[in-house]
């Protein structure tokens, strides 16, 4: 029985959700998503837009905004967070903006990827890390403010 686990009970709420919220049925969208959250510990909003092959290693404290955008076989770790970097926006402060994410992706635990920043292909966030800026593909993202690395070499200006 799979659908026990809490990780894989946590992303099958959110698919329900995500399939509710889409045929305008936003409220008992919420209430599978808050259910869910209840139940494993993982926040994942129905209006995210992941692809097929979403995996929690270890769903609680997971968090995924509304506004996320992700490709297939995202991996998240315990803790990881992709959020938004500001809940109001102004003349003054940046556009809010929430992370996309590109296929076959791997977060690390506790790593959070903060605002509008793209993660391309293949790209792995190591534990902790706090992503701020963009991370090319193939490449290892890690520290914080996080500096990316490819093939062991740190880019020259840090994150992209």
């Amino acid at each position: 029985m799979p659908y026990f686990f809490p990780s894989i009970f946590a992303v099958v709420m959110y698919r329900v959700a995500h399939a509710l919220g889409r045929r305008r049925a936003t409220i008992p969208a919420r209430a599978v998503m808050i259910v869910a959250q209840l139940l494993t510990g993982a926040e994942i909003d129905w209006r995210a837009q992941i692809g097929p092959g979403l995996f929690l290693e270890h769903p609680v404290g997971v968090v995924v905004g509304d506004g996320v955008v992700a490709g297939s076989n995202l991996v998240l770790g315990a803790a990881a967070l992709l959020g938004a970097n500001s809940f109001y926006q102004s003349r003054t402060r940046p556009k809010v903006g929430f992370p996309t994410l590109g296929n076959d992706v791997f977060v690390f635990a506790k790593a959070s990827i903060i605002g509008p920043v793209e993660v391309g292909d293949r790209a792995v966030i190591g534990a902790h890390a706090l992503v701020l800026a963009n991370v090319p593909a193939d490449a290892v993202a890690r520290g914080v403010p996080a500096k990316s690395y490819v093939d062991g070499q740190q880019l020259s200006k840090g994150l992209t």
